[in-house]
């Protein structure tokens, strides 16, 4: 519950617990932990948010390097009511379209770390020798992160009908999956392109892991997708980093991001460039 509470502190959060969505490759009904849907104007930012408790002993380990350009992107959603009025013609059916930013237009910068690969560490019992360390499984870990992904894909479906018929507003929205931890419970090893160590592990409370993930939006009439969104990281965050998180979205200005990278505005970098213009 200190998840939802953290996600209720945030003004004009409107939080859904424990409801269901119809997994998008099984077909099958799930469950998710948490959706929650901040406004900000006609700027809109939807979580896709799934728990996992983890303990300080057995933590989840994020190994990964610097991120590439061709992995710096990330894109919103943008969509008009029916009737709504572009300055020329009234438009008689509700639209959407997808917009992408990359390099350092995006909120994943070229440069910073990422996520590529996950392993659960055994550390040492009280009275052990120091060495003593052991692999453990992270399919547990793995099965939240789909499960977000999952989520997030029934939040991009809801955000490209979301507007009120008669509003005259495009509105703007970016979908965020996020695997939240427990304190002291996450870790980063970081290593460069030649696959040595290039930094000392490290326990954060925030960290992005790369996906690749594309949403399907609408279909053609040859059967594939006319657009699409380009989910491309995860978030992990420890309960801490996400309170961080919920300040972040209460706020606006200068705040520092979870995973400790100084930030102007997390509003204004999920949203580099909003039009006035559908197309």
């Amino acid at each position: 519950m200190r998840v939802g509470n953290a996600l209720g502190s945030i003004p004009k959060c409107e939080l859904e617990h424990g409801g269901t969505y119809s997994d998008p490759i099984k077909k099958i009904p799930r469950q998710f932990d948490f959706r929650a849907t901040i406004s900000s104007g006609n700027r809109i930012i939807r979580l896709a948010v799934e728990c996992k408790n983890l303990a300080p002993e057995c933590p989840l380990v994020v190994c990964g390097t610097a991120r590439s350009p061709a992995e710096s992107r990330h894109g919103y959603i943008t969509a008009r009511p029916r009737n709504f009025y572009d300055g020329k013609e009234y438009c008689d059916s509700e639209s959407f379209i997808t917009k992408h930013f990359a390099a350092n237009e995006s909120i994943y910068r070229p440069g910073e770390f990422v996520g590529k690969s996950t392993v659960r560490i055994v550390t040492k019992a009280r009275g052990q020798p120091a060495e003593r360390q052991e692999v453990s499984s992270d399919s547990d870990v793995y099965e939240s992160w789909a499960q977000a992904i999952s989520s997030a894909d029934g939040l991009c479906q809801r955000a490209t009908a979301f507007p009120q018929v008669g509003r005259q507003t495009l509105f703007h929205t970016v979908v965020i999956p996020i695997v939240v931890v427990s304190d002291n419970s996450l870790w980063t090893m970081q290593y460069d392109h030649q696959g040595a160590v290039s930094a000392a592990p490290s326990q954060v409370a925030g960290c992005t892991f790369y996906v690749d993930h594309r949403v399907g939006l609408r279909r053609n009439i040859a059967g594939g997708y006319e657009w699409g969104l380009d989910i491309s990281h995860i978030h992990f965050l420890t309960m801490s980093g996400l309170v961080t998180l919920t300040k972040q979205l209460s706020a606006s200005g200068t705040a520092e991001r979870p995973d400790g990278l100084s930030d102007v505005g997390l509003w204004g970098k999920w949203f580099p460039k909003v039009s006035p213009e559908f197309f």
